[in-house]
């Protein structure tokens, strides 16, 4: 809603610019228009303080911490990049003759950098990240600088605080997104015990032989799914167990256990294990 409404109130000022006679009428609304701006950055500002609240709550709790500082670098860049941002637009404020071009190109570099942070990142945000500064880099690739050189006064600062409410509603969609990586359902775990263990590394014909197979610390939050003889196994509180009947020759056996799971951060892991028995006379 902030973004559209912005959006709207930009263009509209835009259009005030392009009439003559009417500077009074336009310095009154662009004063309105700065003061609604100035609100809404601070709004989402205090949303944002709220986030990164929440995800150092998460950094402090056993239950998520591991995760959490896996994304913490990822939350520390977006925080970093965007007070960047906010620091060189307000050090312009004060400015007669602002430099757009300088501006928009620091603009532009700060899009590398947050399509850069992280790769799910980029991918679900990408044109918010390269539109987030479209009104400035539009009027800059379309030469239309006179439009920009003769702003002044409020009219300058609407531009200004445009791009100031821009950063801050891109840092809480970011933030947002990064923090919900490690919502609620942690990674935690169900129980303990061994990878893979079996009953009995001898036993005679007609015996039974017990393997069960788990991830770490059993965790159904893994998502496990397990392979004995290219049979699916099924898995229960993340573990699966299989049982069977010692049959064939004298000797050695050996039977591939294969498990597939996520680890924390969510990454597909695969490990074969060899359960080894011996069939005695």
């Amino acid at each position: 809603m902030v973004t559209k409404y912005v959006f709207v109130v930009l263009s509209f000022v835009i259009v005030l610019c392009s009439c003559d006679g009417r500077e009074r009428e336009e310095e009154v609304m662009a004063k309105i228009l700065n003061e609604t701006l100035v609100n809404a950055a601070k709004n989402v500002s205090s949303n944002n303080y709220q986030i990164y609240n929440d995800f150092n709550n998460k950094l402090e709790n056993p239950a998520s911490s591991e995760k959490a500082y896996y994304f913490k670098h990822k939350m520390d860049s977006i925080e970093l990049e965007s007070k960047n941002i906010y620091n060189y637009v307000d050090s312009v404020k004060s400015l007669k003759n602002i430099d757009w071009l300088s501006l928009n190109k620091s603009l532009n570099i700060s899009k590398k950098i947050f399509l850069s942070i992280d790769e799910d990142l980029s991918k679900e945000f990408s044109e918010e990240i390269t539109k987030f500064n479209g009104n400035l880099d539009s009027l800059i690739n379309t030469k239309n600088d006179l439009f920009l050189r003769n702003l002044s006064g409020n009219k300058k600062n609407v531009f200004l605080n445009k791009l100031f409410c821009d950063v801050k509603l891109l840092e809480n969609e970011l933030v947002r997104f990064v923090n919900s990586k490690i919502s609620n359902n942690a990674f935690t775990f169900d129980s303990y015990s061994t990878l893979i263990g079996q009953n009995v590394t001898h036993l005679k014909q007609g015996e039974e032989l017990i393997i069960n197979a788990g991830v770490g610390a059993y965790s159904s939050k893994a998502q496990p799914k397990i392979t004995i003889f290219q049979k699916d196994i099924p898995v229960i509180d993340g573990q699966g167990i299989l049982k069977l009947k010692a049959t064939g020759k004298v000797g050695k056996h050996t039977i591939p256990v294969k498990i597939e799971f996520k680890d924390e951060h969510d990454n597909k892991r695969t490990q074969i294990q060899n359960i080894e028995y011996t069939i005695d006379k």
